[in-house]
C-alpha cells in the first residue's frame, strides 16, 4: 500500500516517482531471468485496478486562489475488445485541497466518474504502455461552507502510463494523468502522479 502521508509532501513525491520508474526499469531487466514471468501479451478481456498518488489542484481564472496538493485514489474496471484497444469505467476521489488563503477561501474535495477508451502498446514481453482518454463527470465539495452544496461540472481526463507484468494476471502500473474541466464557473485542472496494481481475468 502507498503511504498517503508520504505522498502529501511534494518534494518527497518527486523522489517517489523517480523510485517507481527506477523500480520498473530494474524489474524489467531482471525479468529476463525469470522462469515463469508474465507477459503483457497475455492480455485478458476483463481488467480491474487501483492506483493512488499525489494530485495538484488549480482553479482556472486570473483571480483564482492557489491550493495545496493532496492525495488521490482511483478504481477502474475495463474490457479489452482487442490486444490494443479497450473500454474503461473509473471512479476517483481526492483528499482536501487546502487554499493558501484560508480566510477568504475554503478547502475542496473532488470525486470523478469517468468513462472512455484505453489504448495498449507493447514495449517488450514484460513492459507495456497505455493511454486513457476519458469523459469526466466531476463533483466538487466545499469543506467549510457546506451551505453552498456540491458543485458539478464535466471535462476530460488523459492518462499515460507503464504496465510491468508480474504474472499473467497481475501487474504494477506507474502513470501521470491530467484532468481539466470547461464550460462553467467551476473550471479547474488537476495533475496526478500515480502508482498502483492492475489485474486481468
Amino acid at each position: 500500500m502507498l503511504n498517503v502521508g508520504f505522498l502529501l509532501r511534494h518534494s518527497s513525491f518527486k523522489h517517489l516517482s523517480i523510485r517507481l520508474v527506477a523500480l520498473i526499469a530494474a524489474l524489467n531487466v531482471g525479468a529476463s531471468f525469470a522462469q515463469e514471468q508474465g507477459s503483457v501479451k497475455d492480455r485478458s478481456n476483463v481488467t480491474f485496478g487501483i492506483n493512488a498518488g499525489y494530485a495538484a489542484f488549480k482553479p482556472l481564472g486570473n483571480s483564482a486562489p492557489k491550493y495545496d496538493g493532496s492525495y488521490t485514489t482511483n478504481l477502474y474496471v475495463g474490457y479489452n475488445f482487442t490486444r490494443s484497444f479497450g473500454l474503461e469505467v473509473a471512479y476517483g476521489i481526492s483528499g482536501e485541497f487546502k487554499p493558501e488563503d484560508e480566510v477568504q477561501f475554503s478547502g475542496i474535495e473532488s470525486s470523478t466518474l469517468r468513462v472512455g477508451p484505453t489504448f495498449w502498446g507493447e514495449l517488450n514481453n514484460w513492459l507495456g504502455i497505455y493511454n486513457k482518454i476519458q469523459y469526466a463527470d466531476v463533483t466538487l465539495k466545499n469543506k467549510q461552507n457546506t451551505d453552498k452544496g456540491d458543485l458539478s461540472t464535466n471535462g476530460a481526463y488523459y492518462e499515460v502510463g507503464l504496465l510491468w507484468a508480474l504474472s499473467p494476471n497481475i501487474g504494477i502500473t506507474t502513470s501521470a494523468a491530467y484532468l481539466w474541466t470547461a464550460g462553467d464557473d467551476n473550471n479547474f485542472s488537476q495533475i496526478q502522479g500515480l502508482g498502483g496494481l492492475h489485474f486481468r481475468f
